[in-house]
């Protein structure tokens, strides 16, 4: 894995001020417009227009670059009054352009460039309070959109990836799909203060591109389902959704977010299928009754036992025997690159990006023939949005990396957020489990309490005097400290605080979920009888999900029935939890006295 999650760990706000030029130009023939309205109610940032070269609430806007980190990257022009200009926007107004050529230099992790503005000057008041999401225009690279926090020391920002556009495109993110990166310590989001705004652009060495934005705005309101966004310079343009799909539920049925109606859902990712993960991870789940994915670069693994293993990796035949114990085998690519630095090619052309997400689901066939790869992780975190794309056509999810926090609903589902643990030198047995403690918290005080789903992510396992002594593997963790927390996640579990399960079985539950059709057929004094449907492939989606259904309150002990299953409930208060599979045929509720 690289280290990319940590490039904005070392961005200040005002980095490369020098760049700030406060009396910007623009065209003298335009004067200021009045600001159009989008919602009932936003908070307009910049559009572009005004002579004075401030943002509309009177902050600054800078540039930045990664030079004094020791990298080489450049933006162009280097004066911000350059980059006002009148550019192929939506109607040729002016937009702020900025165009980039990244050169990582003597710099340890990716190379970076941005743009950011502050909110207020010395003479400004402007009112955050409840504040649900930010809109823009933009066109170009790839970037990363970054709420700057007064309250976050290590510049572990709230954020999120936006996908490059060749044409104008207006974008919201609500703010709960802002997160944090998992390196950085977790603090509260709050409107009130933040102190600026950043798009930044990161990768590699030789990377170049621009990036144009417009129409700066925040929302207090959400836009509805094809709600037409109104604004002066765009007018006819409709607002991503992000509600869910349409389906028709009987009044007397309650879905739960999560099985079982846990609070939230967490689950166990590991790497690379390696040694380490076959003789102490699996032993150490097994005996709490977890399940784990484990990402699998499939051309890594030795086929037969007689050979001696590559590096750290391990054999097909103890995959194999993992999931048969009904652990998840996740696809990490044929060979482990980078997949970004990859051309597209033909599925059997080694070397490309075609071949390195299809060869893996063929090689499983060969062990597994009915077997399917549900999800996918990125070697080295390393993705953009044509990798997105081409991953999407053979895999449901794949884990990226970040703030470690999904919501509920309206996942990102080729970028689904994952977290891992690093550790210094000097560590000893004490302060891995201290970390350990420390990963709890945070999962209480966020995944918990805001009823999401996080992702665990790691690589090799070992004992602790094992795992302080290896070199060459990133962040080894040592058995001791995931047992402590093996264990957690299991009483968690138990008091249904916490659903612990693959990273497939979640994805299926949530599909299912947020698919499902169920009608009730038929209503008798001493039955129920629903159809449950969802339209999704039954081959990959048939994990039960939760349902609680209102039945007659004299009804103390019921029969349910689906298919060959039949269960005996007792129940009181008219109220009764049931798992079923939907289009595994209706589910009945008879009374059993």
């Amino acid at each position: 894995m690289n280290k990319n999650n940590f490039t904005f760990r070392i961005i200040p706000f005002f980095v490369a001020l020098f760049l700030l030029v406060t009396t910007a130009t623009f065209s003298q023939d335009k004067k200021t417009k009045p600001l159009p309205i989008i919602t009932s109610s936003e908070i307009w940032i910049d559009r572009f227009d005004n002579p004075t070269g401030k943002a509309l609430t009177g902050g600054n806007w800078y540039m930045f670059t990664d030079n004094p980190n020791l990298a080489k990257s450049k933006v162009f022009p280097e004066a911000l009054k350059q980059a006002y200009k009148n550019i192929p926007s939506r109607n040729n107004d002016n937009a702020f352009e900025y165009r980039y050529a990244l050169d990582k230099g003597d710099y340890k992790w990716e190379p970076y460039v941005g743009v950011g503005v502050t909110f207020v000057d010395s003479n400004t008041t402007v009112n955050l309070e409840n504040i649900k999401g930010i809109a823009y225009d933009y066109i170009g690279s790839r970037h990363t959109l970054v709420y700057a926090l007064a309250s976050v020391k290590d510049y572990a920002h709230y954020q999120k990836i936006t996908p490059g556009s060749d044409e104008w495109k207006t974008i919201i993110i609500p703010i709960s799909e802002l997160k944090q990166p998992s390196w950085g310590k977790p603090v509260e989001f709050s409107p009130e203060i933040i102190q600026a705004l950043q798009w930044t652009i990161s990768g590699k060495t030789g990377d170049t591109g621009r990036l144009c934005i417009d129409n700066i705005r925040l929302l207090r309101k959400l836009p509805k389902v094809e709600e037409v966004v109104a604004a002066e310079k765009k007018p006819n343009v409709k607002t991503e959704s992000t509600a869910e799909i349409p389906r028709t539920v009987s009044e007397k049925v309650k879905i739960a977010d999560w099985y079982g109606f846990c609070k939230a859902a967490y689950s166990l990712s590991f790497d690379d299928g390696l040694m380490s993960q076959y003789n102490y991870v699996a032993p150490i789940l097994d005996k709490y009754n977890l399940k784990g994915t484990f990402y699998i670069v499939t051309e890594n693994l030795q086929p037969d036992s007689t050979l001696s293993s590559t590096w750290h990796y391990g054999y097909w035949r103890q995959f194999i025997k993992l999931s048969k114990n009904g652990h998840e085998l996740g696809s990490h690519s044929a060979t482990h690159p980078k997949l970004t630095s990859l051309p597209d090619g033909n599925e059997k052309d080694e070397g490309t990006l075609q071949y390195e997400l299809n060869a893996p689901i063929k090689a499983l066939r060969n062990y597994l023939p009915t077997y399917k790869f549900m999800t996918f992780a990125y070697p080295f975190v390393d993705f953009n949005e044509h990798v997105m794309e081409e991953t999407a056509k053979l895999y449901v999810s794949s884990r990226g990396h970040g703030g470690g926090f999904n919501p509920a609903h309206s996942l990102v589902w080729m970028n689904i957020q994952a977290h891992s643990l690093e550790y210094s030198p000097g560590r000893t047995l004490k302060s891995d489990i201290a970390k350990i403690t420390t990963l709890e918290n945070w999962i209480s005080t966020n995944t918990i309490a805001k009823g999401g789903w996080t992702v665990y992510l790691a690589h090799d396992v070992f004992p602790f005097e094992e795992a302080i002594k290896v070199t060459d593997s990133w962040q080894p963790v040592s058995a001791e400290s995931l047992e402590i927390f093996a264990k957690w996640l299991k009483e968690k579990q138990v008091t249904k605080e916490l659903w612990v399960e693959t990273v497939g079985n979640v994805t299926r539950y949530i599909k299912e979920r947020d698919a499902v059709n169920i009608i009730l057929k038929e209503e008798t004094k001493d039955k129920l009888s629903f159809s449950i449907t969802d339209n999704l492939p039954d081959d990959l989606f048939n994990y039960p999900i939760t349902l609680e259904i209102t039945i007659p309150k004299d009804w103390r002990k019921i029969i349910v029935k689906q298919k060959n299953s039949k269960n005996i409930v007792v129940v009181a208060g008219g109220k009764v939890q049931v798992n079923v599979v939907p289009d595994q045929g209706n589910f009945e509720i008879e009374r059993e006295e």
